[in-house]
């Protein structure tokens, strides 16, 4: 339409918009023309590190790191990736390579951020030193006696990255922290436990999958050790398969059950104010 095209190009676009966002048939024109992501955050991770794009999903977990916590971005964004490249996985859309890929990436990112979130928590707590004065921080620091905590991945790779995301948020003077290798079998967790006496056993089983063999390791551990305190981490399960889980899980003999990194860590604070200095 030549000059009244440009004219009337912006208005009829967002006319266009407006209608796309309002009117359910014709949604694809905000899609189309909006300016917001057409995927969910979760999704567009999932997809830079599908095209080997390691640099631009980290942009965006940083991104998602300065509105955010830690902990809000490992359970909104990366653990829920790694639950759709494991479902992928066994519907076969994706092949072991890739899949390895994935979680190494994913891995390297989450420590990434992990530094990132350290270093600007010293600089807060210097702060809090500076006005407070050193030594009563140094004396807290003093009384608080590391509980020791074993913690298991269920299975695979997948497990273990979302472990080392967990050790990312727990306080290292909280804890004394010792993490067996998704390559442990039942048997060989139940001699770590006898060999290492943790306060806390913490199993992770990131879904879809592994509910059985994760109520066959609780079931084998609370056996062997009545006393110990086992957690179990379903992190990325849906809110809706919690209560499902939970169930199975408790009969197995798991004391706490969790779908998020974040619950999990108030839970083992929790589990550690209980126990005190039991198996320090």
């Amino acid at each position: 339409w030549g000059p009244v095209g440009l004219v009337l190009a912006s208005p009829l676009t967002v006319c266009l918009v407006v209608l796309g966002r309002h009117v359910p048939f014709l949604k694809f024109f905000d899609t189309l023309l909006g300016d917001h992501p057409a995927l969910a955050p979760p999704y567009r991770f999932y997809q830079r590190l599908l095209a080997k794009d390691q640099d631009e999903a980290a942009e965006l977990a940083e991104d998602q790191l300065s509105g955010g916590t830690l902990a809000q971005v490992y359970d909104t964004v990366m653990v829920p990736a790694l639950a759709l490249a494991r479902g992928d996985q066994h519907l076969g859309k994706l092949d072991p390579d890739a899949q390895q890929y994935l979680v190494d990436a994913s891995l390297e990112i989450a420590e990434e951020l992990g530094r990132q979130a350290r270093s600007a928590h010293e600089l807060a707590t210097s702060a809090a030193q500076a006005v407070a004065g050193e030594g009563t921080t140094a004396i807290a620091a003093q009384a608080a006696v590391p509980v020791k905590l074993l913690t298991v991945p269920a299975r695979d790779a997948t497990d273990e990255a979302a472990v080392a995301m967990l050790q990312a948020l727990m306080d290292p003077t909280r804890f004394s922290w010792k993490a067996a290798g998704s390559a442990h079998m039942a048997s060989d967790v139940l001699e770590l436990i006898e060999n290492e006496t943790p306060a806390i056993l913490c199993i992770a089983s990131v879904p879809p999958g592994g509910l059985a063999h994760t109520k066959y390791l609780c079931k084998r551990v609370r056996t062997r050790f009545p006393q110990l305190r086992i957690l179990v981490g379903r992190w990325g399960l849906l809110e809706e398969g919690l209560e499902k889980n939970r169930e199975q899980l408790r009969l197995a003999g798991a004391d706490c059950v969790s779908i998020t990194l974040a619950d999990t860590a108030v839970q083992l604070q929790q589990l550690a104010a209980l126990t005190g200095t039991r198996g320090t």
